[in-house]
């Protein structure tokens, strides 16, 4: 019975299309993850240049 039941609860979610739902959820993170890799990446070479005059201004 408990089989059956679970059966359809997911035959439900196939049917209402649940799938394409998240994966238009995941499609939009992965966006906004390489959206925000993109801006760090932006931010961190020039971090690490700062650094980098910075150390050898120390080492004199």
């Amino acid at each position: 019975m408990r089989v059956a039941v679970i059966m359809g609860h997911e035959i439900a979610h196939a049917l209402a299309d649940h799938g394409a739902e998240r994966a238009t959820q995941q499609m939009g993170a992965q966006a906004i993850g390489q959206i925000l890799a993109l801006g760090i990446g932006q931010v961190i070479p020039s971090m690490e240049d700062d650094f980098t005059v910075w150390a050898r201004q120390s080492a004199c």
